[in-house]
């Protein structure tokens, strides 16, 4: 009987991308200069792995195309030629057509548009002549070991036989292969003896595409180092063992020495995600003329001990689940509602019972909106080999240092915070760090430095951006900024010195390159982040370099806002754009040209938007001058002050889509229903800036 293998496709195409960015990261963070044995192996596991599930599904092309990568990578890990630079660049190109492959057999287009022969041909020239490509080989010698195993094979006598001749061969290719004399391929039990330079849990992955139940693998090592034949498989005593109930844990590998670990701090808003604000980092020293990498862990898709514990759940239901429970919070909230209005001593079984459902439904919620929780690291790893790349294309020296890659967001965010960050580090490294000989006539190290970290504050996710290059002109922003018509003086505070370069179309780079110089870029930057909620801060020191500091919320699911009331309609305001609240005295607004009013305060003048002007009310007038209250309100790099009737109270709530379930409304970003049952519209904080700012340059 056939297995239809294609519904195990999906599954196979995820675990060769974590394969490949685990190849990625393995050969940025490997210091070439010493490097180790598990360096090696680590970036040939994962090769050989790709290899053997690409044969099994029958995916030839991609198969064919990891034996050549694999049969250098396991020249290489034998100690037959030294480690170059040039051949990390080869073998990072060689990741390129597997990902261009992967990406063609996931969408069925034809793989005969992936042309892997330019690869090839340099993976071959690799092994021809090793000594030719790039400079400052290093050797490294491996030490094998000697494994026992017994395997219980499923399946009817045919599968077995054809299981077994397909994982005979793929061990043999790992090193010196015995089996007992007239064992049978379709017998029910099979027994190897193994000489090879890998760990268990590298074999276990093999095994896993032959036995379904990883208790049918019985395994041992014999010890290390082995440089002889493999003695009899009698030797080890291997058919008069005990069943080993208990499989060593993977840190008896040496996987995880070097990972990050120890208790985390949970933020405020969830109470239970994990905190990596102080957590170590990792650091890649990339460029032309980079000196070694510290020594990093392989990254969390390499290894782990609950990676058998986890499972893929299309983001689909997660986000039907999410809006399930947001319509129990809201019920909930509204039969609390109706239990509060009853005799307490009446009904006090059925408050103390709602009481605790109001408990468990916060739990519930906080538990759910977990599961769509992401970490950090997923942005973060794409960053080590682009650094490597353009500082390379540069000629410069560059290292790039992250920190904070398991603090954890909303996945919605994640995905859109990747191309901010890519702009803002590309621009760290192109206008930001010199060059090294500028750098060493300045009195600095000829390498640069970039620093990436990631923490929680509050209910927030930061994300800092540094360098220690040369940092930004004052005096040359204004310049320009005055060129261009923009609204500057000579002594404008710092802050918004700097944010004039968010400006669309604003650049003082002398020339343009690939690279930038055009003026596009950093206004987008500040229309993304501003889009899903978060701000950007800047601080910079002409000479010693630029800390580009992002706010965001930890998802876009559920908001803390701040109801207010506008002729009798509620509105909420994100507590994320909120500076203060104040009642204005009669005699600080001012009217200007135009019929504009504006508020000064604390040295500073805000525009003023009356709410009840610009979004329906039940008729009430607006307040008169001197009257409501004013909230200052800050988005992107502008600020606002929002007239309103009354302030209600704060309240954390789940927005609804409102362009999915009516339209889009100019002004408002959401909607929410309130505990009362009433609907509440989410203000759009940004799009009365950008009004205010109209209004100002009119």
């Amino acid at each position: 009987m056939s297995i239809d293998l294609s519904r195990f496709h999906q599954g196979f195409f995820d675990e060769v991308e974590e394969h490949i960015e685990n190849i990625e990261a393995l050969l940025l963070a490997i210091d070439v200069g010493q490097p180790e044995n598990a360096d090696f192996d680590g970036v040939f596991r994962a090769a050989h792995s790709i290899k053997g599930g690409s044969g099994t599904f029958g995916f030839v092309e991609m198969a064919k195309f990891t034996h050549v990568l694999e049969s250098v990578l396991d020249k290489l890990r034998r100690g037959d030629f030294g480690l170059t630079f040039a051949m990390v660049d080869i073998f990072l190109r060689a990741c390129d057509v597997l990902k261009a492959q992967l990406a063609a057999y996931r969408a069925g287009t034809g793989i005969e548009a992936v042309s892997p022969a330019e690869s090839i041909a340099e993976l071959e020239a690799v092994q021809a002549a090793p000594a030719a490509v790039g400079s400052a080989a290093i050797l490294h010698t491996p030490a094998a070991q000697c494994f026992t195993l017994e395997l219980t094979a499923a399946g009817d006598a045919e599968a077995r036989a054809a299981n077994y001749t397909a994982l005979f061969g793929a061990l043999a290719e790992m090193g010196p292969l015995t089996a007992p004399p007239g064992q049978s391929a379709d017998a029910s039990l099979w027994c190897f003896t193994l000489t090879a330079d890998v760990s268990e849990a590298s074999l276990r992955e093999l095994l896993a595409f032959i036995v379904d139940d990883p208790a049918d693998v019985r395994m041992s090592i014999a010890g290390a180092a082995v440089t002889a034949d493999p003695p009899a498989v009698e030797a080890f005593g291997f058919f008069d063992a005990a069943p080993d109930e208990t499989a060593p844990a993977p840190e008896s590998f040496g996987f995880f020495e070097d990972a990050p670990g120890g208790p985390q701090t949970a933020p405020e808003a969830y109470g239970f995600f994990p905190d990596a604000a102080g957590a170590p980092g990792v650091v890649a020293a990339v460029g032309a003329a980079a000196p070694a990498a510290a020594k990093t862990a392989p990254p969390a898709a390499a290894a782990g001990k609950d990676a058998d514990s986890t499972i893929r759940v299309s983001l689909g239901k997660i986000d039907g689940l999410i809006n399930l429970v947001g319509e129990m919070v809201i019920a909930q909230s509204r039969l609390e509602r109706i239990s509060n209005d009853l005799d307490h001593a009446a009904f006090a079984d059925l408050q103390a019972t709602v009481a605790q459902m109001q408990h468990n439904m916060r739990d519930l919620q906080q538990g759910v909106m977990s599961i769509r929780m992401l970490p950090l690291r997923s942005v973060f790893d794409r960053f080590p080999r682009m650094v490597r790349e353009l500082a390379s294309k540069l000629g410069k020296s560059v290292r790039l240092a992250t920190t904070g890659e398991e603090t954890v967001l909303d996945k919605i965010l994640i995905e859109q915070l990747a191309d901010p960050l890519t702009h803002l580090i590309r621009n760290g490294i192109d206008h930001g760090i010199e060059s090294p000989a500028a750098r060493v006539a300045a009195g600095k190290p000829a390498e640069g430095s970039i620093s990436l970290r990631a923490w929680h504050q509050g209910g927030e996710v930061m994300i800092e951006i540094g360098d220690d290059g040369g940092g930004l002109n004052r005096e040359k922003i204004l310049q320009k900024a005055a060129e261009k018509g923009l609204p500057c003086a000579a002594d404008m505070p710092q802050r918004d010195v700097w944010q004039l370069i968010f400006a669309p179309g604003f650049s003082t780079a002398e020339t343009v390159t690939d690279v930038s110089g055009r003026g596009v870029g950093m206004d987008v930057v500040m229309q993304n982040i501003t889009r899903i909620g978060g701000r950007i801060d800047i601080d910079s020191h002409f000479g010693f370099g630029t800390r580009v500091t992002i706010r965001l919320p930890l998802t876009l699911a559920i908001l803390d806002g701040l109801s207010v009331n506008v002729g009798g309609e509620l509105y909420l305001i994100p507590l994320t754009n909120i500076i203060e609240s104040l009642q204005p005295a009669p005699d600080a607004m001012r009217t200007i040209a135009g019929g504009g009013r504006i508020i000064h305060i604390r040295d500073e003048y805000f525009p003023i938007v009356a709410l009840a002007d610009v979004l329906p009310s039940r008729g009430t007038p607006p307040p008169r001058s001197g009257e409501g209250i004013l909230v200052l309100l800050e988005a992107g790099n502008g600020r606002v002050a929002l007239l309103v009737d009354e302030l209600e109270g704060q309240h954390q709530v789940v927005i609804k889509s409102l362009e999915t379930n009516f339209r889009h409304v100019p002004g408002i970003a959401g909607a929410t229903v309130m505990g009362n049952g009433r609907v509440a519209l989410i203000l759009d904080v940004a799009s009365f800036v950008r009004q205010a700012g109209a209004r100002a340059a009119a």
